[in-house]
């Protein structure tokens, strides 16, 4: 039901509508049904996990691997209804770590051979394994020189 207060002040409208929104909300907050009762969720904190779910979610995780030719790791998270960051906040749970980096190595290993053999993209296989930590520039070292700190003095003498 809408009312228009066409005949009263701006303020006095604002008033009626905040009074009605407020009254909608109390009903459907202190409602007795589950899905509704948002009172007692606990905002800004994270949630708190049982091992017992972890390991359950590990067994999902392990059957997307199987399941999948290149498993994702934002995919497997959405499909469980979660967030990507879920699986990196969780290593308490042995099950559920080796779960997710058994779905890592996984990924990595078919996007090697996907690329060298030529049956994947090679610049989508190269960017999906920057993702995870490749690197394709190379990094020199001298032994006992200025590491990093600007050039190493070399002092050459000829006889």
């Amino acid at each position: 039901m809408i009312y228009l207060f066409h005949t009263r002040s701006l303020e006095k409208t604002a008033i009626y509508f905040y009074i009605i929104i407020t009254k909608i909300a109390h009903k459907l907050f202190t409602s007795e049904h589950k899905y509704l009762r948002i009172m007692d969720i606990k905002m800004a904190r994270p949630k708190k996990y049982t091992k017992k779910y972890l390991k359950e979610v590990a067994i999902l995780i392990n059957e997307y691997t199987d399941s999948s030719a290149i498993p994702i790791l934002a995919e497997c998270a959405f499909n469980l209804g979660h967030h990507r960051q879920f699986f990196y906040q969780h290593d308490d749970c042995p099950e559920f770590l080796d779960a997710v980096k058994r779905m890592l190595a996984k990924k990595e290993f078919r996007l090697e051979v996907g690329a060298l053999s030529g049956n994947l993209n090679a610049s989508m296989s190269i960017f999906s394994l920057k993702q995870m930590g490749w690197s394709d520039k190379h990094e020199h070292s001298i032994p006992g020189g200025s590491e990093g700190k600007g050039p190493s003095k070399i002092t050459i003498e000829w006889e």
